[in-house]
């Protein structure tokens, strides 16, 4: 069974969602271009509003710090 795409979500359901980070590959290994690329492909999907941009599940503990920045310095990058 494959996911929604966060697109898709928004225009499912009344209200934001939450997702766009693969918690158990890309969060975990990066590298960080890859977790730039989820990030500006999450806000890209849903236009910057109503989105959360996080893992769809957990934030498993073992993720490098280094890669939650490279998350909130990208999408900062996306505020009016």
């Amino acid at each position: 069974m494959t996911r929604p795409s966060l697109a898709d979500a928004q225009r499912r359901f009344a209200g934001a969602v939450v997702g766009g980070l693969n918690e158990g590959v890309t969060l975990r290994q990066g590298p960080i271009e890859a977790i730039v690329a989820e990030v500006d492909d999450a806000i890209q999907q849903t236009g910057g509003r109503g989105v959360m941009v996080a893992p769809g599940c957990v934030l498993p503990l073992d993720v490098p710090d280094e890669h939650l920045e490279a998350v909130v310095a990208t999408a900062k990058r996306h505020r009016p």
